[in-house]
């Protein structure tokens, strides 16, 4: 649903801000099958009842076992990131669960990962018990997290972080 679309349907102008916790809950709650639901429902209970179902929701949501191992892969890709990614990944962390595909890549991403240290584990023990030994160390052909990680970058925080860097660019520049 459109901001335009509910606006249009409640009868007021929302600030962008309020839409983003409507369209939440609109989404995410199974409360609401149709735009015209959600809007009755804000035209008798107004921002305090989509709060009450938002808060709700999240909580239901954090509780979710699926959700826990989302945060918990999240983290394992964020673990070598500054602190301005890893906030920013913080901040959207909601709407990447909502995105099927980035959940998966992030499992996927951490599987390969993690295997691919097992195998380079398993390569310095090999050179240990056989002298001369020349692992394929950088061969991942079948793991390859570095492809994952490359695309989940894409897909969470590549554009915004480069936006950031423009606009400190241009700030540095009027100074």
């Amino acid at each position: 649903m459109m901001k335009h679309e509910f606006d249009e349907l409640a009868g007021i102008t929302t600030a962008p801000e309020a839409y983003e916790r409507i369209e939440f809950v609109y989404m995410n709650s199974e409360k609401f099958q149709t735009k015209q639901q959600i809007a009755d429902f804000y035209k008798e209970h107004d921002m305090n009842g989509i709060e009450k179902e938002y808060q709700t929701i999240l909580e239901r949501m954090h509780n979710d076992e699926e959700f826990k191992i989302f945060v918990s892969n999240l983290a394992y890709f964020a673990n070598d990131l500054n602190c301005h990614i890893k906030q920013h990944l913080a901040d959207n962390l909601h709407s990447y669960f909502a995105d099927k595909t980035i959940v998966k890549m992030l499992a996927e991403y951490k599987k390969r990962d993690e295997a691919e240290r097992a195998e380079a584990l398993e390569n310095f023990y090999r050179c240990i018990r056989n002298d001369g030994c020349k692992p394929l160390w950088d061969n991942h052909c079948l793991t390859n997290a570095a492809h994952y990680r490359t695309v989940i970058e894409d897909f969470t925080y590549s554009q915004w972080w480069h936006e950031q860097a423009e606009e400190e660019r241009k700030n540095h520049g009027k100074a």
